[in-house]
């Protein structure tokens, strides 16, 4: 094994070794939490490939979870391997939730607001992807509403359907 990829392995064992699983929240203010360790950031060393990171993407996305990407991705490529966003996605109140650490060895959430409409207007950067980083993508209220009728609209007709035949039949 030559040196360049003992170093690798041997950095990503520090890195996950100061990673562990969730303990002790305290939330201060609206968007942060503070913890005494950092919650599920994973890393892996892939052959030449370099550096997989864990990261989360919730919301209106083709195919939401959690996958193992390059470091070196951005929010803009983890949404495409997802299958790009979904109808009613609002692309400009996308957010990064990131846990970063504290002078004192505890780690806040951070809210990164991204602004995908801009990219899409002028080709802007979006951030890249950190260790642990949950992306949401959320929906618009008006797509919210549009689903809920899409579920009671045939619900409704067929109540009234119903309605209809008792009374046909009395």
């Amino acid at each position: 094994m030559n040196s360049h990829v003992k170093q690798s392995i041997i950095m990503a064992l520090a890195i996950v070794s100061v990673t562990s699983s969730l303990s002790a929240q305290t939330y201060s203010g609206t968007s942060e939490v503070t913890t005494q360790s950092m919650s599920q950031a994973s890393y892996a060393l892939r052959g030449a490939g370099g550096l997989r990171i864990s990261v989360n993407l919730w919301g209106l996305v083709g195919r939401p979870g959690q996958y193992e990407v390059l470091s070196s991705t951005n929010v803009v490529q983890l949404i495409s391997l997802a299958g790009g966003p979904a109808e009613g996605a609002e692309l400009d109140r996308v957010e990064i939730v990131r846990q970063t650490m504290q002078a004192d060895s505890t780690f806040k959430s951070e809210i990164i607001p991204v602004n995908l409409e801009e990219f899409k207007a002028k080709g802007e950067e979006t951030p890249l992807l950190a260790p642990g980083d949950t992306i949401i993508v959320p929906g618009s209220s008006k797509h919210s509403w549009e689903v809920v009728l899409a579920i009671l609209g045939p619900l409704f007709s067929l109540v009234t359907a119903v309605g209809t035949l008792i009374l046909i039949m009395r």
